[in-house]
């Protein structure tokens, strides 16, 4: 979006769509949505709605932004590339994801939103046979969402608060959510020119919302007088239902002893937590250890090797443990893991920010996303991973001569 020009302009395509092509469309659009914002928001109070979170401040403006001016500088620049004959296009559609989020993933102003989709699709398959171009379209999401009373609603206080409290030391916890920035930040930093009025609100909402670090998790402990390397702090990172836990005073990944002896109160202390449905660490040994309140499993390369009690994994369904060793692969992961509690009944995970659906952690319809092709591709019928989805895209791409072949990938050596 940033790069591409319009013809005969060295103006970024984003600052031609809103100021030369439908800005009084698009404008008359953003209020209508901020005024249904506040509407709709206020009807959720009055009628006790529950689960919900606030609706109001920023994200009124967010909501604007998302399901007008952004999707409208997306539509715009995809069809001026397609009337080009951009042989592959890809855009990111960010306004169901966004009032889902804040509204719950089956509200109806939420699945209004899908409509608005729908018309988006339905426009761009007409452009494509105007402008004589046989393009194929593809639908993609990245994740589902899960709905759910959060943390803070169900303890009155945040997940960071919480390991605050059972560990007596420094706890730094991300400020601002990059679900809700998102937007603002991707508009902000293209360098369109936004509207006077709106300009000064987008640069609030960026400053407001961007993440600030705990002073004293850097200064250290004023009150022993240690410095910072002298103590261990926490470092709470928490997106949906999925919270990290660092030591950054210690690098690399603990293993689970270390994080025993360093903080004798944490592991007990989460396991014990309303809201919290396993505690995931790692052994010196190498073996996975998951907890919940009433039981825990030891997890293999392949199998359950040992546990007690109750199976933390089995509310969050068959293939948990899984996903929990693909998670513990990852380069960044956290000394501990915590993933919100899930309520196989009622279908809601309780999530650590503010969101009422949110997704990143397991537990209902956010571990499944969205994959429409057209027909007569050839599609595993399995369950998909996202790797999966990238390289049936990619395959397809070299079918039609728009991309070489990646070269075969070395096995991966037998551990």
């Amino acid at each position: 979006m940033a790069r591409a020009r319009p013809p005969g302009s060295e103006r970024g395509a984003a600052e031609f769509a809103v100021t030369r092509s439908g800005f009084v469309r698009s404008f008359v659009l953003f209020v209508g949505q901020m005024l249904a914002e506040w509407f709709q928001g206020r009807r959720q109070r009055r009628r006790g709605v529950l689960p919900r979170v606030h609706r109001g401040g920023s994200f009124v403006v967010l909501r604007g932004l998302t399901t007008v001016l952004l999707k409208d500088l997306s539509v715009a620049v995809v069809a001026d590339q397609m009337a080009r004959g951009a042989p592959v296009v890809y855009v990111d559609l960010l306004d169901y994801d966004e009032l889902a989020h804040h509204a719950g993933p089956t509200r109806p102003e939420a699945m209004r939103t899908l409509e608005g989709l729908d018309r988006v699709l339905r426009f761009l398959h007409d452009l494509g046979r105007e402008v004589g171009r046989d393009y194929e379209l593809v639908v993609v999401s990245d994740h589902g969402q899960t709905q759910g009373t959060t943390f803070l609603q169900r303890t009155g206080r945040t997940l960071a608060e919480a390991v605050s409290d059972l560990t007596s030391g420094a706890v730094d916890g991300a400020a601002g959510s990059a679900e809700t920035v998102g937007p603002a930040h991707l508009l902000h930093s293209t360098g369109t020119r936004a509207p006077g009025l709106l300009r000064p609100t987008l640069s609030r909402i960026v400053a407001d919302r961007s993440e600030h670090v705990d002073p004293a998790a850097i200064a250290g402990d004023t009150a022993t007088g240690l410095p910072a390397a002298a103590r261990t702090s926490v470092r709470v990172a928490a997106s949906g239902s999925l919270a990290h836990l660092y030591l950054p005073e210690h690098p690399g990944r603990l293993a689970r002893e270390d994080v025993e002896r360093l903080l004798p109160t944490l592991l007990p202390g989460l396991r014990s937590l309303d809201g919290v449905g396993l505690v995931l660490t790692r052994r010196t040994d190498g073996v996975l250890v998951v907890e919940g309140a009433t039981g825990w499993r030891a997890l293999g390369p392949h199998e359950v090797v040992d546990g007690d009690g109750e199976d933390p994994l089995a509310p969050y369904g068959s293939l948990a443990a899984d996903d929990l060793r693909h998670l513990d692969r990852c380069d960044h992961v956290g000394d501990v893991v915590v993933l919100g509690a899930y309520d196989p009944v009622l279908g809601e995970v309780t999530a650590f920010e503010e969101l009422v659906g949110s997704h990143g952690g397991l537990g209902g319809w956010q571990t499944e996303a969205l994959l429409v092709h057209p027909d007569g591709w050839a599609v595993p019928d399995r369950l998909l991973r996202g790797i999966d989805v990238h390289h049936l895209l990619v395959d397809r791409l070299v079918q039609h001569g728009l991309r070489a072949a990646d070269p075969v990938p070395a096995a991966e050596p037998v551990a």
